[in-house]
């Protein structure tokens, strides 16, 4: 099976080093850039998933909370009115723990976001979506993108 090279990009870095990144990126950015940043750890169900990125990306009022809303809302961030978007998502090896079925889905839906970005002229505005981890959990995180042939590749700081 070919292994599938992903646009969402992965980080070892502490939480303490996102948080400046995401700060940083939120000061030199104002007006042009988006940072948002989500905890893993509080993504463990589709509704706690759902809660926690709707909320750190601003779905619209109109977010029917289902997959197939979060898959139109991810892949469309317009209402942001910003030309790039960064989603960092903290602790990521702790999102869906033992449900691989929604993991695949997320993994999916944020791969097809970023696309989804890149093709749209109208709006002309870029998503890059940082998965966190530590070393330990990059094994775990690993372990299950390989199941589904999945490479991330490393972020590289926009600064």
């Amino acid at each position: 099976m070919e292994v599938i090279e992903s646009k969402i990009e992965y980080s070892k870095m502490s939480i303490r080093n996102i948080d400046n990144m995401f700060w940083r990126l939120r000061e030199i950015g104002a007006g042009k850039v988006f940072a948002a940043r989500a905890r893993g750890s509080r993504m463990s169900d589709f509704q706690s998933m759902s809660d926690e990125l709707s909320a750190c990306l601003q779905f619209p009022y109109y977010y029917g909370n289902n997959w197939d809303a979060f898959d139109e809302c991810i892949g469309d961030l317009e209402w942001l009115l910003v030309e790039e978007v960064f989603l960092f998502i903290d602790d990521f090896d702790r999102v869906f723990p033992g449900n691989d079925e929604g993991f695949n889905f997320l993994m999916e839906a944020l791969e097809d976001a970023i696309q989804e970005h890149e093709s749209n002229q109208e709006v002309n505005q870029k998503l890059r979506i940082v998965l966190q981890t530590t070393d330990v959990g990059y094994k775990s995180l690993q372990s299950r993108l390989e199941k589904k042939n999945i490479r991330l590749s490393e972020f590289r700081k926009p600064f």
